[in-house]
């Protein structure tokens, strides 16, 4: 879900996508959650919207395997994106999470328990994916 949200992203950016509505597993749901590229979320298990309300519906299931069964080995980004009509470079493709206040909240009550002083490491990944 969120190697799919350049994909919304630039469907609202870059095409002037007035809505996008997302159908999804309703574990996955939550984070999507507060997503400013997105209207509603829907749960495939139980809530599936009228696809033919929609005036355009792209369906990403199976699309990264597709890709690499004919050879296309990618991002999982850039086959989204491709597939839906979106261009991306470089750090369009990072996926959007946008927490909401009571994972902040949660976040932030977790750092007040940590021990003091508190040291931070980052560990840099050598590659560009």
């Amino acid at each position: 879900v969120l190697m799919a949200t350049p994909l919304l992203r630039g469907l609202v950016e870059q095409c002037g996508a007035a809505a996008v509505d997302v159908a999804t597993c309703e574990r996955y749901r939550c984070l999507l959650d507060g997503n400013p590229f997105v209207s509603r979320t829907f749960s495939v298990e139980t809530a599936a919207p009228n696809w033919d309300d929609y005036a355009a519906v792209i369906d990403l299931r199976l699309i990264v395997e597709n890709a690499e069964r004919s050879g296309r080995y990618a991002h999982r980004a850039d086959v989204f994106a491709e597939f839906g009509g979106v261009a991306l470079t470089g750090a369009q493709r990072k996926p959007d999470y946008f927490p909401t206040e009571m994972e902040l909240g949660a976040a932030r009550d977790a750092v007040r328990l940590l021990p003091r002083p508190l040291v931070g490491y980052v560990w840099r990944s050598s590659t560009a994916n």
